[in-house]
């Protein structure tokens, strides 16, 4: 019998949905306490960024390795994660413009949202969380992304 790969938990998915729900509602705007990154959110915020950056160079090996072990389990090899990305997850994969909004710690794991506006000029927002594996480094262990209509210039 093969084995199924690990899919997130039901927890975890309905965590990361109501915080998407939470999140959606608040303001863009933040007071300048907010503003002021901790070094963990810079750590977080970086992952992300380096993962985009490998999404920008095709780099399906160094975009995968920022995966956590249930994503790596899921998709098996560095080419099938970054398909399954350019299906499904465009305006990760080629932003226009990236934003980092609020972030937070929730059970253990760090949440961080990223408003994105995609090469069309559509607006996004990714909630991605973030686990701290055993040897200390951070990997993606969710991105949910939905559309997000711009408001203002």
């Amino acid at each position: 019998m093969t084995p199924r790969p690990a899919l997130l938990s039901a927890r975890a998915l309905a965590i990361a949905l109501l915080t998407l729900a939470v999140v959606w509602l608040l303001p863009t705007t933040v007071s300048a306490q907010e503003t002021a990154p901790s070094t963990l959110q810079s750590s977080v915020e970086m992952v992300i960024r380096d993962q985009m950056a490998a999404f920008q160079r095709d780099d399906a090996a160094t975009a995968f390795g920022y995966a956590a072990p249930n994503i790596q389990q899921m998709f098996q090899t560095p080419d099938r994660f970054i398909d399954m990305v350019r299906r499904g997850y465009m305006p990760v994969y080629r932003p226009g413009a990236v934003e980092f909004g609020p972030f937070r710690e929730i059970d253990g794991a760090y949440q961080q949202i990223v408003d994105i506006v995609d090469l069309g000029g559509n607006g996004w927002r990714a909630l991605y969380t973030l686990v701290t594996l055993p040897d200390g480094s951070l990997k993606i262990a969710a991105c949910v992304l939905v559309e997000r209509p711009l408001t203002g210039v």
